[in-house]
């Protein structure tokens, strides 16, 4: 029975390689966010920047985490009843990453218009 139950299961996805980049450009941009004053001390606009880039290796990466899910569910080969029952689960996810991704969109959109405030006011000033 325990033998049944573990063939049931479904197995682990292959990630693929453009989502492991997205992570590390993000995690990089974070990090980057995360020691600004350290390393960036003379650069006020860096800030704004890797801001960007993190917001927009989230869009990226929530982006492909839906793709992901949605191959991961529909290559499953199991009985119709745990097809169903896996895809019951795996919708929650699905849902949460384009809801969190259209959030990153409004925050990446507004950045950019941050940028370009900044940018203009700057012209404007000299």
């Amino acid at each position: 029975m325990d033998n049944y139950l573990m063939l049931l299961l479904p197995g682990w996805p292959r990630v693929p390689p453009r989502l492991w980049l997205t992570a590390g450009l993000g995690a990089l941009a974070g990090m980057n966010l995360l020691f600004i004053r350290e390393i960036w001390p003379h650069t006020p606009s860096a800030g704004l920047v890797f801001r960007l880039f993190t917001l927009a290796a989230m869009l990226a990466g929530f982006c492909q985490l839906v793709l992901l899910l949605q191959a991961w569910t529909k290559a499953y080969a199991g009985p119709w009843w745990a097809k169903l029952l896996f895809r019951t689960v795996v919708f929650p996810g699905v849902a949460g990453c384009v809801l969190v991704a259209a959030i990153t969109l409004v925050m990446l959109l507004s950045a950019v218009a941050e940028v370009f405030d900044a940018g203009s006011a700057r012209t404007m000033a000299s």
